[in-house]
């Protein structure tokens, strides 16, 4: 019986079925290539050079330098960059980040976690002594603070940085700096009608785009002055104060030292100073102000973030850690003395009622004092008078009044303490017309 013979017409097709697989699949993933990455990536880029600003800066030497840094060390590993488009996000650092403001981030280091806070808002938000400090040893400000430190970036201590500590804080210093410049977020606010609600700006198209100052941690001028309903009764003021005294452990002993003196372990590379809470008596309002915006021009954040229990706590424990100076009689011909003296000398920066709101202190990043809020220790204001306060625009005045003149306006600056600003503009106004 003869053998049949194969149709190879009818079966060559079949013969090259792995040749068309393979071709088919290359094809595909081409297109899927285009489809998925090409395209996307034009369009992406498109929309980065329309909407990125003209005068966008681009990095420095140093900046760049700090960049490597930044990877090489593994700040992405605990550390993101990118604020995501989620309400928690946004209430913590700010509006949600958008390609543009990666333009010039290649490759980019937004990072996967979060064991750290986001940084994508960083700049501006800490000073440089801050960051060195923080970098240095965490825990000398954060005091439960995971982060490990990097000793190898500085000469043996936080005010002696290397090249390489100075440009990885240089380069913190940049990140969110293009959408600060830009004045993105307050044209979104005024153009769509947006208002102020808790902090974060909402408008009809604009939930997840508040202004830069969303940031739960930036300090910020001329914010609102918070109330926290301070506790009535002796019992539940005693629990606030108990509270706080646990807050303020947690929280503030890095820099304030453990009995609010000043002298916590930041304090030797701070400048200015961390306050010495215990040499000047404080009005809540000024506590809670404090508290709820930090103090520009020094490395005092807001802590808009903790709950409003801790912060009435903090304000209440605040309030206990001054020590009562005896109260004496006021003198009347020295207020009066001292009233001329600062008239002749402090009015441009404390303004002319002592409510630090004088002409030359408004341009100033740390305002001058309102001494109606706040009322500090004779010997104390000695000190600062003596000796001025290093980095801060308050000067020495040891050359430039005696020791007489300094009394007498140290007096005067004591008794307008918890005055109403009207009440002390009235007597000024009646004592000219005499």
């Amino acid at each position: 019986m003869p053998t049949p013979t194969p149709n190879t017409e009818r079966h060559g097709w079949f013969n090259h079925a792995y040749a068309i697989v393979f071709i088919a699949g290359l094809g595909f993933f081409a297109l899927s290539f285009i489809a998925l990455a090409v395209l996307p990536g034009r369009t992406l880029e498109q929309d980065i050079v329309a909407r990125a600003p003209a005068n966008m800066p681009e990095y420095s030497m140093a900046e760049l330098h700090g960049r490597e840094v930044y990877g090489r060390e593994g700040c992405a590993y605990c550390h993101t960059q990118q604020v995501r488009f989620v309400l928690a996000d946004v209430a913590r650092w700010g509006a949600p980040t958008e390609a543009w403001e990666t333009k010039f981030d290649y490759p980019h280091l937004w990072g996967t976690r979060r064991i750290g806070p986001d940084l994508a808002r960083e700049a501006g938000v800490r000073p440089d002594d801050w960051q060195l400090t923080h970098l240095y040893n965490p825990r000398l400000i954060v005091r439960d603070s995971m982060m490990p430190a990097y000793p190898w970036l500085f000469d043996g201590s936080a005010s002696k940085p290397t090249s390489e500590a100075a440009d990885l804080v240089a380069y913190l210093q940049t990140l969110g700096r293009a959408r600060q410049l830009s004045g993105y977020d307050d044209a979104i606010a005024s153009t769509n009608g947006s208002s102020q609600m808790g902090g974060m700006v909402v408008g009809l198209n604009t939930e997840l785009a508040p202004r830069t100052e969303a940031n739960a941690v930036q300090a910020r001028q001329d914010g609102p002055s918070p109330r926290f309903g301070m506790p009535k009764g002796v019992a539940d003021l005693a629990t606030a104060v108990t509270h706080g005294s646990q807050v303020f452990a947690a929280n503030c002993t890095g820099c304030h030292g453990a009995t609010g003196a000043g002298d916590g372990p930041a304090n030797a590379t701070l400048q200015p100073k961390p306050a010495n809470l215990r040499v000047a008596r404080f009005a809540d309002d000024r506590i809670a102000t404090v508290l709820w915006n930090g103090v520009t021009g020094s490395a005092m954040p807001a802590w808009r973030d903790l709950p409003q229990r801790d912060l009435q706590a903090l304000v209440a424990y605040v309030g206990t850690l001054h020590g009562a100076e005896p109260a004496t009689a006021p003198d009347q011909a020295k207020l009066a003395e001292g009233a001329a003296v600062f008239s002749q000398n402090c009015v441009s920066c404390h303004g002319a009622y002592g409510a630090g709101d004088g002409l030359s202190g408004r341009n100033f990043a740390r305002r001058a004092t309102n001494f109606h809020l706040k009322q500090p220790d004779t010997a104390h204001a000695q000190e600062v008078l003596r000796n001025g306060i290093a980095g801060s625009s308050m000067p020495a005045w040891e050359a430039t009044l005696d020791d007489a003149q300094r009394t007498a306006v140290i007096a005067y600056l004591r008794s307008l303490y918890s005055q109403p600003v009207t009440a002390t503009r009235n007597v000024a106004i009646a004592a000219e017309e005499k």
